[in-house]
Parts: C-alpha cells; structure tokens; sequence
C-alpha cells in the first residue's frame, strides 16, 4: 500500500506492506499526476517504516519512480527505515538510481526523533544528524 500527501515543502510518500508490480506501477502513476502540479525543487519524504522486503522486479521499478522524481526536480529526500535490512536495500536502490548524494537514511528503529529529522533534511536541508530535537 502507498500514500502520496503533497506538502508545502514538496511530497511525502508512506509505504507498506507488500508492495507488488501492479500497486507499483500504480504509485508511478499517481506520482507522474503529482509530479505534474508541482515545482521545483522540492523535497521527498518517504516513510518505509512498514514496507516489506521488495522483490527484484519491484526493486527494478522503485528505481524507476527515484528517477522519474529525480528529473522532475527533487532536490533532497529522507528515508524512514526499520532496520539494517531496509537501510541497506533502500541505500542501494538510491546508488542505482542517481539519487543516493541527495538523500539520508533515518533508522527509526533505533532514533525516536526519526521522523523529525526526516522533516528537518526534507524541509529545511538540516543533516540528521545536525539535528537537535526539543528539550522537554
């Protein structure tokens, strides 16, 4: 399953579960239509917190979409993680696709500010780990 928000700073993707050839063709397609409306540069935040393991032949797609955001003008993007497995899968993915020097890894399985450093580097460019979340 897949979820597209647009944000003022650009577009937030949520993943999760089995994503197959189909729904993942799909995601490229709302993402095509969303891509269209907006300017750049913008930022991409994308929460693979819950995604299963991708298979080889939606590897090859998720590629795809990186790129086809890539062209359309994404300047930075996060990556929420759950994990060495993802971390490791998602990262390779980014060097395939040219989208790698732009792009920071956040394991929220180990960081509970995971998602407000992930805003802080989509939203603002601030490294993770740079990023100094409030005091209680």
């Amino acid at each position: 399953m897949y979820r597209i928000e647009q944000r003022p700073w650009g577009i937030w993707l949520v993943f999760s579960g089995r994503m197959d050839d189909a729904e993942t063709r799909d995601w490229m397609r709302a993402s095509r239509e969303v891509l269209a409306k907006i300017t750049p540069p913008f930022s991409v935040l994308a929460d693979m917190r819950e995604i299963s393991p991708l298979v080889p032949e939606v590897q090859f797609l998720f590629v795809e979409g990186q790129k086809l955001y890539r062209d359309h003008g994404m300047a930075r993007s996060a990556v929420l993680v759950a994990g060495p497995i993802a971390l490791r899968q998602f990262q390779r993915l980014a060097a395939q696709s040219g989208i790698r020097e732009g792009e920071r890894y956040i394991d929220a399985s180990r960081d509970p500010h995971a998602e407000a450093r992930a805003i802080a580097w989509a939203r603002d460019g601030i490294e993770p780990d740079e990023f100094q979340p409030p005091q209680r």
